[in-house]
């Protein structure tokens, strides 16, 4: 997970990264910066059969899935050849005083494919690994109050695609 940042007092970022999550919030005025980091343990699940989305894994709330550090990738644990969807999910707060400006979820990378929700709200996708972006949070972040960031992740290589189906030897780590 990464941060929430303002380029002015008005705008707010928020940070995250999935490749090797990493995360953090942080405020930035043109003077003074505030960071929330969200690194830490987090819950996550794979999907093998990819029925999340239909079972709701996306909405807000508590789920008993198994706890991951996190930055990490999916792979890294005991389903190291594991290729396909793997879903992070955590709760933060904002500060209260950062309502009023424009938020963004920042990731530094994920691993290939994303669908990111934030309290059950789908604000963004993306589709290039190890790349980061951005994406304006600004109306499904809470100031002040408890907010779930829920990460779908898809490994998996597919034709027409970095990397595509073509590559020998290339494994992706999924997160």
């Amino acid at each position: 997970m990464r941060a929430i940042t303002s380029l002015s007092r008005k705008n707010k970022v928020i940070v995250y990264s999935v490749v090797i999550v990493l995360g953090f919030l942080h405020s930035a005025s043109l003077h003074a910066e505030e960071t929330i980091n969200l690194s830490g343990t987090w819950r996550f699940r794979y999907d093998p059969i990819e029925y999340g989305e239909q079972k709701g894994w996306q909405e807000p709330g508590e789920i008993t899935w198994s706890p991951m550090q996190v930055p990490m990738s999916y792979n890294a644990g005991s389903e190291s050849w594991y290729s396909g969807i793997g879903w992070y999910r955590t709760s933060f707060r904002v500060p209260a005083g950062w309502s009023g400006g424009h938020l963004f979820l920042r990731f530094l990378g994920v691993n290939i494919r994303c669908k990111i929700w934030v309290n059950g709200e789908l604000v963004g996708e993306h589709r290039y690994p190890y790349l980061p972006f951005e994406i304006d949070v600004t109306g499904a972040v809470k100031p002040g109050g408890n907010n779930w960031l829920v990460v779908k992740a898809d490994n998996r290589i597919q034709d027409q695609a970095v990397p595509d189906t073509n590559w020998d030897g290339w494994w992706n780590f999924g997160g």
